[in-house]
């Protein structure tokens, strides 16, 4: 009997081999097993126990041969879902086990079986995963003296290719690099552009069908056909798990209702909006203003993506200047709006078609945001936490906060307060101030650019200000004592205004000694009691030898050289630079 089961099964085998002939299909491959198996005694009902199964497995398009898989009938579907995978590792790459689906089906072993195994799977189920194998065949196997007839009974499944990369690479060269549009009514074409159908996520046929799905409560929300064609298109050969869970589920699932808190909505706000950009830009950092009940209130944007430049990326991480792109919503908040000198885009989100709309323009409108934070300068991270000894800061777009982090956290903040007062109540001009304080967080204003001059004449405007300062605030007894280039900012929106700031180690009279400070940026008087303006004197005169400006003037270097070693009053020191800036513009250039 079993010279005659070996006669049929190579019968099956040729069977195979001449399908396996065909040209392969690489978009498209089926797994089914086909199994030798008995007729069942006559009239005689056979007792339901485990036993070992062989399953012949082939993928249809390849030129491999059915492959045996031997499997416990105790055992369930997942493992044979494994058991499959393992026999074919290569085959089977990047194709996790989980997501194999199996059918069932019976065919004759005659005419073409590729055309059969197709119509015998369309609009079956595929069999769960925690079924047995004893429930889909009970009966013992074979016994030898029973006639034997080789029938199919397959397992099949689709297996898709994978096209993550390739649509994400699609959408990310829509359009040459740099080419950024330069009028308002440019960027509303871009954003609106419709998607190339290669472009666009692939679902099988039941996902989309169900993405048109209305239920009854959700009449409203009527998504027609062409709606949906505008991001998503069927394809039963390509799977897309990423784009597929990020996109689908965004454009699927509706907002909370309108009469919820605001914070229902952020889940929703994040399938929408942050999950999308993360997957389409995902070399940025999003933030949200998580704290807007305490010190830093509503100094974040309720949603920003922080876009780093790629050649800084390369080199250091969190230093650069970052582009923002901010979502702001209304009361519901549903309506999402793109600002940059003013609002050109709006959408609904709580349609389906809206969402889809949104998403349509997000992957429009990625490219650009990479192009454009490659073209911005070079400077400090807005919105991320920069670690001190004693503090965090974080600077906003107009502010900076300071979170201490140390015991004397409350002593430094009052300190700062009172400080702050007098600067105030004297009229000093050109120096920061204190915006709001909470707990062991103090918010200062303006937020200027960390910058040190390019020119002379750059120098100069800067040295002038810093001097305007110490005339204010030295005849009441009241030093800076730390003038360095990292505190001295220059206005965002008048580059000859500069400011003075971090004003947390000035002292009034009488002053202790720093000794905490290094001896090569300040004078050797700060190390020892009862010094007094002469610090600050000389870290402007420090200033200028350390500005790093090309092709400074003799003049201009004897200038700083004299307020190191001379210690005029700061009088003294803004008069003579006065003079000197008077002489340049009459062309004498004196001091």
């Amino acid at each position: 009997m079993r010279r005659g089961f070996d006669s049929r099964l190579k019968q099956f085998q040729e069977i195979c081999d001449h399908f396996f002939c065909q040209p392969f299909n690489a978009y498209l491959c089926r797994i089914s097993r086909y199994e030798a198996c008995s007729l069942a005694r006559e009239n005689t009902p056979q007792e339901r126990r485990p036993s070992l199964v062989t399953l012949f497995c082939y993928v249809v398009g390849s030129k491999n041969t059915p492959f045996p898989v031997d499997i416990s009938s105790s055992l369930t579907i997942n493992h044979l879902k494994e058991k499959v995978q393992q026999e074919r590792p290569n085959l089977l790459k990047e194709i996790d086990a989980a997501v194999l689906e199996l059918f069932l089906i019976s065919l004759p072993d005659e005419g073409n079986l590729a055309t059969k195994v197709e119509g015998a799977i369309e609009g079956n189920r595929s069999l769960s995963s925690t079924t047995e194998i004893i429930e889909i065949f009970p009966n013992d196997p074979p016994q030898k003296d029973y006639s034997y007839r080789v029938h199919g009974s397959d397992l099949a499944r689709s297996v898709k290719r994978p096209a993550t990369r390739d649509i994400l690479g699609r959408w990310r060269n829509k359009r040459p690099r740099l080419m950024i549009p330069s009028t308002v009514s440019e960027l509303q074409t871009l954003i609106n552009t419709r998607l190339l159908e290669n472009e666009k996520i692939p679902l099988d046929q039941g996902r989309f069908d169900e993405l048109l799905g209305t239920a009854p409560n959700e009449l409203r929300d009527f998504l027609t056909l062409e709606e949906a064609n505008s991001l998503f298109r069927v394809s039963d050969t390509e799977h897309t798990a990423l784009l597929d869970t990020i996109f689908f589920h965004a454009a699927f699932f509706p907002p909370p209702p309108l009469n919820g808190t605001e914070n229902s909505f952020h889940s929703f706000w994040d399938a929408n909006i942050r999950n999308v950009i993360q997957v389409l830009v995902p070399s940025g950092t999003a933030i949200r203003n998580s704290s807007q009940h305490t010190a830093t209130r509503k100094l974040r944007p309720d949603f920003g993506y922080l876009v780093v430049p790629l050649e800084v990326k390369k080199q250091v991480q969190g230093i650069p200047k970052i582009p923002e792109l901010s979502f702001c919503g209304n009361s519901t908040g549903i309506m999402v709006q793109y600002h940059i000198f003013w609002d050109f885009a709006s959408v609904d989100l709580s349609t389906r078609e809206g969402r889809i709309t949104h998403m349509r323009w997000l992957i429009n409108l990625s490219p650009l945001l990479q192009d454009l934070a490659d073209l911005m300068p070079q400077g400090e991270a807005e919105f991320q936490p920069m670690i001190r000894d004693h503090c965090t800061v974080e600077l906003t777009a107009r502010h900076v906060v300071k979170t201490y982090t140390r015991r004397d956290a409350a002593e430094r903040i009052e300190h700062l307060k009172g400080i702050y007062h007098q600067l105030i109540e004297k009229g000093v001009p050109n120096t920061d101030s204190l915006y709001y304080s909470s707990g062991k967080t103090i918010v200062l204003q303006p937020r200027s650019h960390l910058a040190k001059p390019k020119t002379e004449k750059e120098l100069l405007e800067a040295v002038s200000c810093v001097l305007q300062v110490l005339k204010a605030i030295h005849p009441a007894l009241i030093f800076h004592r730390d003038i360095r280039w990292p505190n001295v900012i220059r206005r965002k929106d008048d580059s000859s205004q500069w400011f003075l700031i971090d004003w947390e180690d000035a002292q009034e009279a009488p002053t202790k000694a720093l000794k905490h400070f290094a001896s090569d940026s300040h004078s050797a008087r700060v190390f020892q009691d009862g010094h007094g303006g002469e610090v600050d004197i000389w870290g402007v005169g420090h200033l200028i030898m350390e500005s790093g400006v090309i092709g400074l003037s003799h003049e201009v270097r004897e200038l700083g050289l004299w307020m190191k070693e001379k210690s005029p009053s700061a009088e003294e020191a803004w008069t003579k630079l006065e003079r000197y800036k008077r002489s340049c513009l009459l062309g004498t250039s004196q001091l």
